[in-house]
């Protein structure tokens, strides 16, 4: 259980690029997660396919994060729209 923000930006959610499964091991036993023959439970993509959801560095981080801003900003202007131009 997280008990603050330092130990939740200590977690690590590992995401599969292939198929989307994630997994969170405990803190300090993700490298006993991803042992050289690893492969994803669900689809069997190699370890390697395997990123870091929390690392800002990683930029499959920052496409998924594109999107969702781009979400945000769509639906603020969407209620701009609204109510420029209420419906008759």
């Amino acid at each position: 259980i997280v008990q603050d923000e330092t130990e939740e930006a200590e977690l690590h959610v590992f995401a599969c690029a292939a198929c989307g499964f994630e997994m969170m091991p405990a803190k300090g036993r993700e490298g006993k997660f991803f042992p050289d023959k690893f492969k994803c439970p669900i689809c069997g993509a190699d370890k390697d396919q395997f990123w870091d959801m929390n690392d800002p560095d990683d930029p499959r981080n920052k496409e998924e994060a594109e999107p969702e801003a781009k979400e945000s900003a769509g639906k603020a202007t969407k209620g701009a729209d609204d109510k420029a131009n209420p419906k008759a």
